[in-house]
């Protein structure tokens, strides 16, 4: 999915947009960081479990670890879509603050997709290996469709829109499948007061920025990073957007891993 955004901004724009954009994609991909380190933990996990026949606790592993995907990531999220010229014109200078909505919009997609990605273990884990094969045809076939018809509308902009729809949509794809073969999905009520907490924190950021940090320096990115990343623990922690579960699950994996390390 991340070869056809690329591809054709280079055969229908220029260089220097293929350059523009190369700076918005890997930064929004830092959002793959939390699925990939977690999924070290949950496939295992959710294939013993699933051997054991352990429906109830392999229902609680697969929500639990989805929901840290997601609070990781809509930190991010925030940041994303709260400083995106900060991030760009900090990491690659100046001449780049162009594709700050870009990256606001990669940074929505790859958000739902890498959330909605935890889905794709489940299909491992039932081994359904050639669903993921189809799934993912058909997302690129997608991808090329609307990359064609919004690069030649909008340029880097439209590159950034068809790669997330794209990859939302694949994501979406693996998840309506795992329901499908083990009757769970990765929601619970508590996503409520996770999407709350980073509302909240975020309204409060977007205001600090507004009024006081203007400039798009390094001392002031660090600091407004700072600032939406601390207030959104707060208000995880104010809200409640944990459970009792998230401690025990970690604290297991992590004595697991001692032992067999030991």
């Amino acid at each position: 999915l991340f070869w056809a955004d690329t591809l054709f901004l280079g055969y229908i724009k220029t260089t220097k947009e293929v350059g523009l954009y190369n700076a918005a994609l890997p930064t929004a991909q830092l959002m793959s960081l939390a699925t990939y380190c977690i999924s070290f933990i949950s496939v295992p996990l959710l294939t013993r479990i699933y051997n054991q026949k352990n429906k109830e606790l392999f229902k609680k592993v697969y929500q639990t670890t989805a929901r840290w995907v997601f609070s990781i990531n809509l930190a991010l999220l925030l940041a994303f879509l709260i400083m995106p010229g900060h991030i760009i014109t900090t990491i690659f200078g100046s001449e780049y603050s162009s594709v700050a909505l870009t990256l606001s919009l990669l940074g929505a997609g790859l958000f739902i997709g890498y959330f909605l990605w935890r889905s794709i273990e489940v299909l491992y884990v039932f081994d359904k290996t050639k669903y993921v094969l189809y799934n993912t045809v058909i997302a690129g076939i997608l991808s090329i469709i609307l990359n064609y018809i919004l690069i030649l509308r909008y340029g880097v902009l439209g590159a950034g829109l068809a790669t997330g729809i794209s990859f939302s949509i694949l994501g979406l794809l693996n998840t309506i499948e795992a329901y499908y073969l083990s009757k769970n999905l990765p929601f619970t009520k508590i996503y409520f007061r996770v999407v709350l907490a980073a509302v909240v924190a975020g309204a409060i950021s977007f205001f600090i920025k507004r009024k006081f940090l203007f400039d798009q320096s390094l001392i002031n990115t660090i600091f407004l990073s700072l600032i939406i990343l601390g207030l959104y623990i707060i208000c995880l922690f104010l809200f409640r957007g944990y459970e009792k579960e998230d401690k025990e699950l970690l604290m297991q994996e992590i004595g697991r891993f001692k032992k067999n390390h030991s």
